[in-house]
């Protein structure tokens, strides 16, 4: 796909030629396309992306619908978002929930599609969000999410997700193994991916 090809295809005019087809599946679910910027950000060919951008710009809102969009398609891939507090890890997993929980066009709703239900949204101790698994021996995905300053960071040991985000990275964060351990947490090759 693109994010495979883009850099030796097209280089660093990569973006340019960014592909919109996600939109279709945003548009059939939350009712929201992508502003250019978050589809260069969903189909970035890089391992690392950086998005720096005021209040208001739709960096939450858009974070959130890329992450629940990725895990809906790629089956037994685990996603981690870290933020630097609980409450801004809570207003992404909200933003999935209720964004995902209204149905249009009479078909129906990305959580219904999607989510398991009723026990696809937990808010406690640690919020998560579970996927339906697509086929027999498919675990299912799951969306985590974790604070960027916790102290206890051997929380995140033993946990495998195939993709990381994290919000508000540049603060200051009081454990400086938070950022190795964050990449520790991402394994290989997942077997169920498309």
């Amino acid at each position: 796909g693109f994010r495979n090809t883009a850099l030796e295809q097209y280089g660093a005019a990569w973006v340019e030629h960014v592909p919109t087809a996600i939109n279709v599946f945003t548009r059939y679910y939350f009712n929201i396309e992508l502003f250019t910027w978050q589809l260069a950000l969903y189909y970035c060919p890089t391992e690392l992306a950086v998005i720096v951008a005021g209040r208001g710009s739709g960096k939450t809102v858009g974070l959130a619908i890329m992450i629940a969009t990725y895990i809906a398609l790629h089956p037994g891939e685990n996603h981690l978002h870290v933020s630097i507090s609980l409450d801004q890890a809570l207003l992404t997993w909200r933003t999935i929930r209720d964004l995902g929980g209204v149905e249009m066009y009479g078909h129906p709703s990305f959580n219904e599609r999607f989510i398991i239900s009723p026990k696809g949204y937990i808010s406690s101790p640690y919020p998560e969000i579970r996927f339906i698994p697509w086929a027999v021996g498919d675990p299912g995905s799951r969306i985590l999410f974790r604070t960027l300053g916790d102290t206890h960071i051997e929380r995140l040991r033993s946990m495998e997700v195939g993709t990381v985000t994290v919000d508000e990275a540049f603060r200051k964060v009081p454990n400086p193994s938070t950022y190795p351990q964050l990449r520790g947490c991402i394994r290989g090759i997942n077997q169920f991916k498309l």
